[in-house]
């Protein structure tokens, strides 16, 4: 395909993201609260869920609502609901004929402070528009909806009431995909007094909750706006810090399975080491110069405290000189020893994370947190440790490895899950090593985090097999908006495994070091190519590129399991989500260009892999299913370039896993394709110190 064509297939792109699906708003719905509503009104309250974390039902202490028309049909189809928890809220009317909401501490509707770090605590929610008005006492029973987008503005005022406390000033908004502070899907902060801030929040599964908190004095909440589809407000400007954390305590000595005299290739802490060298590769590789990142581990190595945490490698730059020296010295020299003191590690890392953008943890333990004792999700220590990575804007990825036994699912899964980040459990329920390496399951997962933290795409991701003597060749179609890519393959770790993997371009032609724009790293367990620049324009046409995947030997007779990823920096994304609507799963997925959803694909599917090792009420197979752009099956609106399908075909307890795939529409010109893994445990109760075992 010559550069002209690729160029004309641009040029038609660009033209419809000029055209494609007008969004409509509703305009600022603060100017459709009634007159009558000046007066405070402080009605019997309601408890509903402790959205302050001290461990209580909190008390609804206002209520107020608006019928909006978002489609902008003429026929108000939605209630926006506003429930005041902390503080004092209500709509106001100014002398200039202007309302909006406002919040403050001066409340003669009780509420929970100062027994919390709010002053005000205000939750958005979105029903359908019932005949009549709607009833607080039928909460519960409200027929919710979600929302594509929402943005408003804030304003608060310079006074605040933690200081003495040594708690900085802040407002926060929060939305979520679930009723109750579940399900998060991005958050954002004001620390500064006197401060308008425009919030933007979206998603592609819908906001179902929004939830503003401050402890200002004085605020007001106003020029709110719903849209009609989605809009990618949140599109990455630049990496997040990174603080990788690594549980190193004794039982990091063991083999994955819990084998107390594992040899050293399979302990747990030598698997966790060859996962994290590629990932600060990926970090080099992409980001130098622009991320920053650190390392630290617990417990701490002072005498006498083994309820800390240390910092192995200090808050740093991204350079490539930087990064070999942190895989070679501070990341080759750590040893295992002690408890598991999980949260001071978190509070450390926090502390180490100074900057004010995105920052992200990435945590891996095998173990519960058991010094200076064990604790529950719901426990104070931890409820007070997610409301400071929150208000830090810190989220957590975290990683289980090793026997679901070992592992405190329901402690990770709800840090990660409030934080929004990701819970990855690795050697859990669900994993087989008869067909599967824990080792080769380890570096997808970090793998898959470098993907989420530094804003990377995911074009392939699969998992394969390879025989003694035999050689398999793997086709990736790139596309023109691919900037920097990297090929990356790992497979097991031993002494007898010996893979040859080889480059080839568009046209045929191996990529090696030699040429600019290029760049090489090899282990006895990974491989990792990364191509930019003239290198990788000049040499991607229509046909595809190949990862030549070579066996000389392997660790046993049959072969040896690895795992072929490519991933990048594209103006092309490809984006999925799964989340549980207690009856059912909602499952959404599409693609952008230059943060715009526009249809790119005829169709996007999901392979769907339930536990392999699981508490099954009946057999379970993989399935293979088309989500839906038609206002069906589980669609909200048709033809709006996002996928989805409501799923209520999981009847096992564990972690499912979705494979998202999809091909470019073949009226354009030019080929890509796009693969992404998503995992989701099913049949939990993530708030108990137990798994349940019903859904």
């Amino acid at each position: 395909m010559s550069l002209t064509t690729i160029r004309q297939s641009v040029v038609a792109i660009f033209s419809l993201i000029l055209s494609y699906s007008a969004v409509s708003d509703t305009g600022d719905i603060t100017e459709e609260f009634n007159h009558s509503l000046n007066s405070l009104n402080c009605p019997p309250g309601t408890y509903i869920n402790d959205y302050d974390g001290d461990g209580f039902a909190d008390e609804e202490q206002s209520f107020y609502w608006v019928d909006v028309d978002i489609d902008n049909d003429g026929t108000d189809e939605t209630t926006v609901v506003f429930l005041t928890f902390d503080g004092e809220s209500h709509p106001y009317y100014d002398n200039s004929n202007h309302y909006f909401f406002t919040t403050s501490l001066d409340s003669n509707c009780g509420g929970s402070y100062p027994y919390t770090n709010s002053r005000a605590l205000v939750v958005m929610r979105f029903i359908q528009n019932l005949p009549g008005d709607p009833n607080i006492a039928d909460i519960n029973n409200w027929p919710y909806v979600s929302i594509p987008a929402i943005e408003f503005t804030t304003y608060n005022d310079h006074s605040h009431g933690d200081s003495t406390a040594g708690i900085p000033p802040y407002l926060q908004s929060r939305t979520f995909r679930n009723l109750n502070a579940q399900d998060v899907i991005s958050s954002e902060n004001v620390n500064t007094p006197n401060t308008f801030r425009q919030h933007q929040h979206s998603d592609i599964a819908g906001i179902r909750e929004v939830v503003i908190r401050s402890d200002f004095g004085e605020n007001t909440i106003d020029n709110i706006k719903i849209y009609s589809s989605y809009i990618d407000f949140n599109a990455p400007t630049e990496p997040p810090e990174v603080s990788i954390l690594m549980d190193t305590s004794g039982s990091m000595n063991w083999g994955f399975d819990g084998n107390y005299s594992a040899p050293v290739q399979e302990r747990r802490l030598t698997l966790a080491k060859n996962a994290v060298e590629p990932f600060l590769l990926m970090m080099s590789n992409h980001y130098s110069g622009i991320a920053r990142f650190g390392f630290n581990a617990f417990p701490g190595n002072q005498r006498g405290l083994a309820c800390t945490a240390t910092t192995v490698t200090p808050m740093i730059d991204v350079h490539p000189l930087l990064i070999h020296d942190a895989i070679n010295n501070d990341l080759a020299n750590l040893n295992a020893s002690g408890s598991t003191p999980l949260l001071a590690g978190l509070e450390h890392s926090r502390n180490t994370l100074q900057g004010q953008g995105n920052k992200a943890i990435v945590l891996l333990s095998d173990g519960y947190h058991n010094c200076p004792g064990y604790v529950s999700p719901t426990d104070s220590e931890v409820t007070q440790i997610i409301s400071d990575l929150n208000f830090n804007n810190i989220s957590v990825y975290s990683i289980g490895f090793g026997r679901p036994s070992d592992i405190d699912h329901p402690l990770l899964d709800t840090i990660s899950n409030q934080t929004s980040g990701a819970f990855y459990d690795i050697t859990g329920v669900g994993f087989n090593a008869n067909t599967w390496n824990p080792g080769v399951a380890l570096q997808e997962a970090y793998k898959n985090i470098a993907v989420d933290t530094l804003g990377l795409e995911s074009i392939v991701d699969p998992l394969a097999f390879i025989k003694p003597w035999s050689q398999a060749d793997h086709h990736v179609s790139l596309s023109p908006y691919d900037e920097k890519v990297s090929f990356f393959v790992s497979w097991e770790n031993c002494e007898k495994s010996d893979l040859d993997i080889k480059l080839l371009d568009s046209y045929g032609e191996e990529i090696n070091a030699k040429y600019k724009n290029v760049t090489l790293n090899r282990s006895h367990s990974y491989w990792l190519a990364t191509v930019s620049g003239s290198t990788l324009s000049k040499r991607t046409t229509h046909k595809p590129w190949t990862i030549q995947v070579t066996s000389r030997s392997s660790c046993n007779e049959s072969g040896t399991p690895y795992q072929y990823s490519v991933l990048g920096q594209s103006a092309l994304q490809f984006d999925a989500v799964v989340v549980d609507q207690q009856k059912y799963l909602h499952l959404a997925a599409h693609m952008k260009l230059k943060g715009k959803t526009i249809p790119l694909v005829e169709s996007i599917q999901v392979e769907i892999l339930p536990p392999a090792y699981a508490e099954t009420k009946l057999p379970e197979k993989t399935v293979t299913l088309n989500l839906y752009d038609n206002g069906k099956n589980g669609d909200k609106v048709a033809k709006d370039g996002i996928y989805s399908l409501n799923y209520d075909g999981t009847i096992s307890k564990g972690t499912y896993t979705f494979n998202f795939t999809t091909q470019n529409s073949s009226k354009y010109r030019f080929s890509f394709e796009r693969y992404l893994r998503v995992k989701k445990a099913v049949g939990y109760d993530l708030t108990a110190t137990e798994w349940t075992s019903e859904k």
